[in-house]
C-alpha cells in the first residue's frame, strides 16, 4: 500500500506562519478506507460492507515539523448495513485536553456527548466521533482536529490511530481493527445473542478473522451478503496465515478479485 506523501503547502497558508507542511496519507491524490462487519463477535454475511469508510488524512504542521491540526476528507462509500452505526477514532495516549476545537463532526441519533472541544466526553484519551450514523456522511465532509499546542507527530502516527465503529447506537457496543483496544465508553465483552467467535474480545477470531480491515488504497466492498472471500480469492489465505500470505489479496491483479461480487463505485 502506499506510504504518506508530503507536500510543502507555503502558499496554502501565506498569512500563517504557524502552518507550513502537509503531510497526506496515504498521498495527496489517493484514498485509503475502513471496513466494518457490524454483527461483531459473530460473522454475519461476513461481507465487510456495513460501514466503508473511505478517506485522505492530512497532517498540519508547522515549520520545525510539529503537527498543529489533522483534518479527516472522508465519505462513506458503503452502508448496507440494517443497523445504524456510528464511526469513531481514538488517539491513544492524547488526553481530550490537547485537543483546541473539533469541528465537521455530525450527529443526529443523541447518544453521544462532547465536551466543549468537540471530543468525546468521559473519555481517559483523545476520541472523535465523526458521526452518530453513517447515512450522514455518504457526502465528503472534512472532520478537523485542532491540537492545543504543537505536537510530536508520533502522537497521532498511525500506531496511535484507533478506527471503530459504534453498532446500532450502543454505545458501548464499539468494533474495532484486530488487537485494537476498546475505548474508556466501549465494551469487547458484548454478548449479542448469537455465536460468539470473538472469545478473547480482541477483535479477531481464533482462526484470524476479523470484524475491521485498514486498507490504503480505495478499493471496492463485496456486494451485499457476498462473503468477502468469495469477492477476494486470496482473503482467507491472508487471514489464516497471520497477514504473512498473499498480502496483496485486495490488488486489482489477475486471479485476486472476482469483479462481478464486487460494487466497482
Amino acid at each position: 500500500s502506499d506510504g504518506d506523501g508530503v507536500a510543502d503547502v507555503d502558499d496554502a497558508y501565506p498569512d500563517d506562519p504557524t502552518k507550513a507542511y502537509q503531510i497526506f496519507s496515504p498521498s495527496p491524490s489517493d484514498y485509503a478506507v475502513l471496513f466494518f462487519e457490524d454483527l461483531w463477535p459473530s460473522y454475519g454475511d461476513y461481507d465487510f460492507n456495513d460501514v466503508a469508510l473511505r478517506y485522505r488524512r492530512l497532517i498540519i504542521t508547522n515549520a520545525q515539523n510539529k503537527a498543529v491540526q489533522v483534518d479527516f476528507i472522508c465519505d462513506v462509500k458503503n452502508s448496507a448495513a440494517g443497523y445504524t452505526n456510528g464511526i469513531g477514532v481514538e488517539y491513544t495516549g492524547l488526553s481530550p485536553s490537547s485537543i483546541q476545537i473539533v469541528t465537521g463532526t455530525l450527529y443526529t441519533e443523541g447518544y453521544i456527548t462532547t465536551n466543549s472541544n468537540g471530543t468525546e466526553a468521559a473519555q481517559s484519551s483523545a476520541v472523535v466521533v465523526f458521526t452518530d450514523n453513517a447515512d450522514n456522511l455518504l457526502t465528503q465532509t472534512t472532520v478537523s482536529i485542532v491540537l492545543t499546542s504543537p505536537t510530536n507527530t508520533s502522537s497521532i502516527n498511525d500506531a496511535k490511530f484507533n478506527p471503530f465503529i459504534i453498532s446500532n447506537k450502543n454505545r458501548a457496543r464499539e468494533i474495532h481493527l484486530p488487537n485494537k483496544p476498546s475505548t474508556t465508553l466501549g465494551s469487547n465483552a458484548i454478548d449479542n445473542g448469537g455465536m460468539n467467535s470473538d472469545p478473547y474480545g480482541n477483535f479477531i477470531s481464533t482462526q484470524g478473522f476479523s470484524w475491521g480491515l485498514s486498507i490504503l488504497e480505495d478499493v471496492p466492498t463485496p456486494k451485499e451478503g457476498v462473503r468477502i472471500s468469495d469477492a477476494y480469492n486470496l482473503f482467507d489465505s491472508w487471514a489464516t496465515s497471520g497477514g504473512i500470505n498473499d498480502e496483496d489479496w485486495y490488488k486489482d491483479l489477475p486471479g485476486h478479485r472476482n469483479t462481478a461480487l464486487l460494487d466497482n463505485d
